[in-house]
């Protein structure tokens, strides 16, 4: 089981795309995340119960980008918005797992802060600048909230700290292929021995 993590726009998913090429499985955490604050489930219910009905689009939905602009304000709305997701989440991931072997991608981007680093056998840290992590994700978030979202997470430097392996994501596409089919080759040695 490998977690594949990094800050926000360092390319994480870009790099577990790769891993799926080469036939890994992937298990997506954003999806999952994504999944469980679906229209009329218990986690949205607890969500709007703790922030209120301004989080949700006109039809219901959560808005996403909304949200975080409110919690991204206060590292307490964080954790609490992290105490009503992040239990359900763990549990659709272990439930995802029921059955897979071979190589497994756990693309997770709050592998560390999240306390999963525990349900994984490596970590891969999905590195970059931080002006690419703010120019990787202009269309999805302005930048000042882009700043308070990289600013929330763990830094990069310490994320490294404890990786097992580093993607160096700067470069070009060629070149981060290369690293994840380097780091692909020793774990099927891994899963062979």
């Amino acid at each position: 089981m490998v977690g594949v993590t990094g800050g926000l726009g360092t390319g994480k998913t870009t790099v577990a795309n790769i891993f799926k090429k080469f036939r890994a499985k992937i298990i997506d955490v954003d999806k999952i995340a994504k999944e469980v604050v679906s229209t009329n489930g218990p986690t949205l219910a607890a969500i709007i119960k703790c922030f209120g009905e301004d989080v949700l689009n006109k039809d219901k939905t959560l808005n996403r980008k909304r949200l975080a602009s409110v919690v991204f304000e206060s590292d307490d709305l964080l954790r609490k918005l992290e105490g009503i997701t992040h239990p359900v989440i763990k549990s659709k991931i272990k439930k995802e797992l029921n059955g897979l072997n071979g190589i497994i991608i756990i693309d997770c981007p709050l592998l560390i802060e999240a306390g999963l680093k525990n349900m994984v056998d490596i970590t891969v840290v999905v590195s970059a600048s931080f002006e690419n992590q703010i120019n990787r994700v202009k269309g999805r978030f302005p930048k000042a909230l882009a700043k308070k979202i990289i600013q929330a997470q763990l830094p990069l430097s310490k994320k490294v700290e404890l990786a097992d392996y580093v993607i160096d994501n700067n470069g070009g596409l060629e070149d981060t292929e290369a690293q994840v089919e380097h780091i692909f080759e020793e774990l099927k040695k891994r899963v062979e021995e």
